[in-house]
C-alpha cells in the first residue's frame, strides 16, 4: 500500500488517498472542543475502517500539568480487529515525555510543544488494512477534558462518498460512570469539484517499476506498536559507599566484574514475530545515593532471533547508546537522539550529587531500524554489570507483523505513579546545604 514518504522530495508526487480527521471539535458549532472522561471512564478517540494510515496524532488535556494524573491515563490502540492492544502506554510517555511530566522537546517522530510541553504530537505512521481503534482510559480520581486530532489517509477512496474503499470514521464514544463524549463523524478534506488530475499509484517511490497487487503491497507493511515498562527499583548489588578513596577502590573492582549473559539487564522490549525496532526513551530516577551516583556505564545489549551473549548489537554504555558522552548534564534535542530531562542537584561540596532525581533520554532508529525475523530482546544494564538500584521505566516503539506476543500486564495506576522530586532525605531547593542522611 502506498503509505507515502516523509521527505520533502516526495511531496510533489500525487498519491491516491483521501485526507480524513477524527477530532474532538464541538458538534454544536460552539467552542467546547473537548470531550470529558469521568474518573474510571474510557473514550474512543477514533474508529476507522481501512485500508488507511494514521499520519499524525495531536492531543492535550486539562490535567496535562499533573504528573500523577498523566501516569494514570492510558492510550491503547488496536489494529484490524485484534483482541489485545498493539499500543498500551501512559499518555505522556506515549508522546515522548517521562515521569508523567510535560516538557518542551522535539524529535522527528515525537514532539511536546508549548505551553510547557502540553501540546503532544506523534508522527509515527500507523497503517491498518481493515480497522483501527484508539482509546484513552482515565484511571485518575478527577474528570479529564481531552482534546485531539487523529489525521489519517484512506486509500482507494479519492472521491468523497466513493463506494470503493469508503471509510467509516466514528469517534466521540465515552464509557464510564459519567458519560461525557459527543458522537459524530470525522471531518474530511473533500477536494475540488473541478476535473481531476490522474493520481500516481506507484507503491513506494517513483523508481519502483513493478506493479503490485493490494495483497502484495500489504505483505510488506508492519503494524505500529508501543509498550511501557517499569522496574522500581532495579535489583542492584554491592556496597553503597558514597565518597572518598575507599569508594574509588570499590568502583575499580565493580567495573572489573563480568556480565556474560545479559540475563539481569533491564528489559526495554521483548517481542516475538517479524518486524523492526525503531527506538525508545529511557527514564531513570536516581532517588538514592549509589556507588558512584552516575546512572550510566550500563551496556546496551540487543538480542535478535534468539542469539546468545554476546549479541551482534552490544554497546559500551548507557550514554553511548543514547549518542552522548562522558556523563552528559545538558538537556538537548535532535531529530533522533536527545535528553529531555536532567535534574542534577545543588552543590554540596564533597557531597555533590550531579545526577540526583529524574533523567530521561531518547534514541530513535529512524535511519537505522533494527530488523528481527523471529524475536528481539532490547536490554540495557542498570550500571555496569547491573550494580545500581534505581527506578527505571521506558517506552519502546516498533513495527511488526501480527500477531504480537502478549504484553506484560500494565501495573495498576497507583504502581505507575512517579516518585516525588525531593525525597525526604534530600534538602529541598533553598534549604541549608548539607549531606543526605546516612551518607557518613
Amino acid at each position: 500500500m502506498p503509505l507515502g514518504h516523509s521527505t520533502l522530495s516526495s511531496i510533489a508526487v500525487l498519491r491516491d488517498f483521501r485526507s480524513m480527521r477524527c477530532s474532538s471539535f464541538d458538534r454544536t458549532g460552539g467552542n467546547k472542543d473537548a470531550v470529558t472522561i469521568a474518573p474510571g471512564g474510557r473514550h474512543t478517540v477514533a474508529e476507522i475502517d481501512g485500508p488507511g494510515c494514521i499520519k499524525h496524532f495531536w492531543s492535550t488535556n486539562s490535567l496535562a500539568h499533573h504528573r500523577d494524573a498523566m501516569r494514570s491515563t492510558v492510550i491503547r490502540m488496536w489494529w484490524d480487529g485484534e483482541t489485545t492492544p498493539s499500543v498500551e502506554c501512559p499518555i505522556v510517555e506515549f508522546f515522548g515525555g517521562a515521569f508523567g511530566m510535560c516538557r518542551n522537546f522535539w524529535s522527528l517522530p515525537l514532539q511536546m510543544n508549548p505551553d510547557s510541553g502540553r501540546g503532544m504530537n506523534c508522527w509515527f505512521p500507523m497503517p491498518f488494512r481493515r480497522h483501527a481503534r484508539i482509546e484513552v482510559h482515565n484511571e485518575w480520581s478527577e474528570a479529564l477534558d481531552l482534546f485531539y486530532y487523529v489525521d489519517h489517509e484512506i486509500y482507494g477512496a479519492t472521491k468523497p462518498g466513493a463506494s470503493k474503499g469508503r471509510a467509516r470514521v466514528s469517534h466521540g464514544a465515552t464509557r464510564g460512570r459519567r458519560r461525557g463524549g459527543r458522537g459524530g463523524a470525522g471531518s474530511a478534506s473533500a477536494g475540488s469539484s473541478a476535473r481531476r488530475t490522474p493520481i500516481s499509484r506507484e507503491p513506494w517511490s517513483a523508481l519502483e517499476s513493478q506493479e503490485w497487487t493490494r495483497e502484495q503491497d500489504w505483505s510488506r507493511v508492519a503494524y505500529f506498536h508501543c509498550q511501557w515498562r517499569r522496574e522500581n527499583p532495579t535489583a542492584g548489588w554491592g556496597r553503597k559507599d558514597l565518597k572518598g578513596p575507599k569508594n574509588v577502590e570499590n568502583l575499580k573492582w565493580y567495573w572489573k566484574t563480568a556480565n556474560r549473559t545479559g540475563d539481569d539487564n533491564y528489559v526495554i522490549l521483548d517481542a516475538r514475530g517479524s518486524g523492526q525496532y525503531v527506538g525508545c526513551h529511557l527514564d531513570i530516577d536516581c532517588y538514592s545515593r549509589e556507588k558512584n551516583d552516575w546512572y550510566g556505564e550500563g551496556d546496551d545489549m540487543i538480542f535478535i532471533d534468539g542469539e546468545r551473549w554476546p549479541p551482534g548489537l552490544h554497546g559500551t554504555g548507557t550514554e553511548d547508546y543514547f549518542c552522548g558522552a562522558y556523563c552528559p548534564r545538558d538537556a538537548f534535542n535532535t531529530p533522533y537522539v536527545g535528553i529531555t530531562q536532567y535534574s542534577g542537584s545543588p552543590q554540596w561540596g564533597e557531597y555533590e550529587w550531579p545526577f540526583r532525581g529524574k533523567n530521561s533520554m531518547y534514541r530513535f532508529h529512524i535511519q537505522d531500524p533494527i530488523r528481527f525475523q523471529e524475536s528481539i530482546r532490547v536490554t540495557i544494564e542498570h550500571g555496569h554489570n547491573n550494580k545500581l538500584s534505581n527506578d527505571y521505566s521506558s517506552t519502546a516503539y516498533w513495527y511488526q507483523l501480527e500477531p504480537h506476543a502478549a504484553f506484560p500486564k500494565l501495573p495498576a495506576a497507583k504502581l505507575r505513579l512517579p516518585r516525588p522530586d525531593w525525597p525526604d532525605f534530600v534538602a529541598p531547593p533553598g534549604a541549608a546545604a548539607g549531606p543526605p542522611k546516612g551518607s557518613r
